[in-house]
């Protein structure tokens, strides 16, 4: 029975041992998991305590924290500072249980002129242009910066340092359709634009002119002016000439010589204004090809031309009747043979017997031809039937 009894007890402490260390491996899970869910690299997800040493305007903070960064552990303790104070470690650092020694160097006030307007700031350092810039105040390097103590606080507005900007003269130069900021103490045009990198053609213009001196903003305006030749072929067309033929019955016609298309080259210089053309004028023209034109015959009649002031009265200025008939209501070109002189009427009657035409007076005039009743004919003229 003891034998039993001891093996019974036995066998029931290793349960046991092995219950605690079931239950001690699981404790240590879960501090494991849990510390894996309060660190993610290198700042804390859920708070972890940090102890942080503080030192600040000669004094020293010395606290614990579950903040997760710096700024927010720096509120809880009620310590303010001023954008412009210096920390000796990043603002924004991240708090991940690791203890933190953090110096502060106080920004003091400072008092900047800029050009006459007044602004109130704060500072760690002494020089102008670092005051300038930790106060985020653009500066260019034609301006002029001084710095003095303020000696008189009333006067002034202030206490502190005082820096001064005298900010140079402003301007715009246009050229390219771009506008280029130029700072110059110089007033004078030509320095303004060398100073702008711009590089000028012979031809350009400049306004206002390059001698002259312009005011604080003034805008300076650069056209660019080029030349450039170019040429073109251009067609020249031929003319149809009809010469009157009495060989050929009226109405006909017969080629005599045909018609040639000629050609020329014509070079003009165009001027541009900022790329754009703005004029163009002929150079040079030079014939490459000579037209020749077309000489086509046309039938023809010829005999003497009566005055016929009659239609002239009944039916217009440029009437006459015809001794041949079937051609009423057509056109024709009558010419004074003996001074070449054409003029175009419409065929209204028929007739006369003793000649060609009687012709309306408008038209005898145009011809050259006489209207006293007893010489008002033409001699010889020639008709052409035209439409």
């Amino acid at each position: 029975m003891d034998k039993k009894k001891t093996f019974f007890d036995h066998k029931i402490l290793k349960l046991l041992v092995r219950s605690q260390l079931l239950l001690l491996l699981f404790v240590l899970s879960f501090v494991l998991l849990g510390q894996d869910r309060m660190v993610r690299g290198s700042y804390v997800v859920a708070g972890i305590r940090t102890h942080i040493s503080f030192e600040y305007n000669d004094k020293n903070y010395n606290f614990d924290t579950y903040k997760t960064s710096l700024m927010e552990a720096m509120g809880e303790q009620g310590i303010s500072v001023y954008d412009q104070d210096l920390f000796s470690i990043p603002r924004d650092t991240r708090l991940n249980g690791q203890s933190l020694e953090v110096t502060v160097t106080k920004s003091l006030p400072v008092i900047i002129d800029d050009n006459g307007n007044k602004i109130l700031g704060r500072a760690v350092y002494s020089e102008p242009e670092k005051i300038l810039e930790q106060n985020k105040i653009k500066i260019w390097s034609e301006d002029i910066i001084g710095a003095d103590l303020i000696l008189n606080p009333i006067a002034v507005g202030g206490v502190g340092q005082l820096v001064t900007i005298k900010r140079a003269p402003v301007y715009t130069v246009i050229v390219d359709g771009k506008s280029k900021e130029v700072r110059s103490w110089d007033q004078n045009v030509r320095t303004i634009v060398e100073k702008s990198e711009t590089k000028l053609n012979p031809n350009d213009i400049v306004s206002p002119g390059m001698e002259e001196n312009v005011a604080n903003g003034a805008k300076i305006v650069i056209t660019r002016i080029n030349y450039a030749d170019i040429s073109e072929n251009i067609s020249i067309p031929f003319e149809t000439i009809y010469q009157g033929s009495t060989s050929l019955a009226l109405g006909k016609t017969s080629p005599k010589v045909s018609g040639v298309t000629g050609s020329k080259r014509i070079t003009y210089r165009i001027t541009y204004k900022d790329g754009e053309e703005v004029s163009r004028k002929t150079i040079s023209t030079v014939v490459t090809t000579q037209r020749r034109d077309a000489i086509i015959l046309r039938g023809a009649v010829t005999g003497k031309c009566n005055w016929g002031p009659y239609y002239q009265t009944n039916y217009g200025p440029y009437t006459t009747s015809f001794h041949f008939p079937g051609f009423k209501g057509r056109y024709i070109l009558v010419t004074n043979l003996a001074n070449g002189k054409s003029v175009k009427v419409k065929i209204v009657d028929l007739g006369p017997d003793n000649a060609l035409l009687d012709l309306s007076t408008t038209a005898m005039r145009e011809i050259g031809g006489p209207l006293a009743t007893f010489y008002g004919n033409i001699p010889n003229v020639m008709v052409q039937l035209i439409d």
